[in-house]
């Protein structure tokens, strides 16, 4: 008897920690085990995003209609190559030389928004450079910044690692992740992130 009732409760746990896991991955989130605050309510909202293929910016366009604000496309002085292997080929060249592409993109009065959220596909395990550039050349100090990324099957990686390291000073939000091929699918995980960070309220 002793047997079975252990057992049960096992079960119990295991279907629990699994119902836990299946639902962070829903969000795009991965259990990292960091306590993420919750977004005090925005009182004027920027998206901005960099897209490659056009997947993030699909997301982008979704969370500029869930929540209303003002939504920027970065865009570099020199595109990257149209050919997929020509691109990634170069991008990994300007990582590895710890490269920052220049920007045409600028936005105007950034000092207005107290909550940033920011578009990247995932390159090399990493943001993308031009997100990397954005950060580099904006003063994001102490708004609230959340990531959202695309991915073509490896997850966010290093992606939250990168924000920490380059907003020291922000307070960062749970990020969200969406698999490239699933977003043409369903997004309404998005708006569960969205309501889960408490950007949107």
């Amino acid at each position: 008897m002793k047997k079975i009732i252990i057992g049960i409760v096992g079960f119990a746990v295991i279907a629990a920690a699994g119902y836990v896991f299946m639902r962070a991955e829903s969000l795009g989130i991965k259990d990292d085990g960091k306590v993420y605050p919750k977004a005090t309510k925005p009182n004027k909202t920027l998206i901005v995003y960099y897209s490659y293929s056009g997947n993030t910016k699909t997301v982008a366009n979704y969370i500029h209609n869930a929540i209303g604000g003002d939504i920027v496309e970065i865009q570099t002085k020199n595109p990257y190559p149209k050919g997929y292997r020509d691109c990634v080929k170069q991008v990994k060249e300007e990582m590895d030389a710890n490269f920052f592409p220049e920007l045409t993109t600028k936005v105007d009065d950034l000092a207005e928004y107290d909550t940033i959220l920011i578009g990247s596909p995932i390159w090399w395990y990493h943001i993308a450079l031009p997100v990397s550039s954005f950060l580099k050349d904006n003063n994001l100090e102490g708004k609230q910044v959340a990531l959202f990324t695309t991915h073509g099957g490896g997850g966010k990686a290093n992606a939250d690692l990168d924000m920490e390291a380059a907003l020291p000073k922000s307070t960062i939000l749970k990020s969200f992740t969406k698999l490239d091929k699933m977003i043409k699918v369903s997004l309404s995980d998005v708006d569960e992130w969205l309501v889960d960070t408490g950007i949107k309220q």
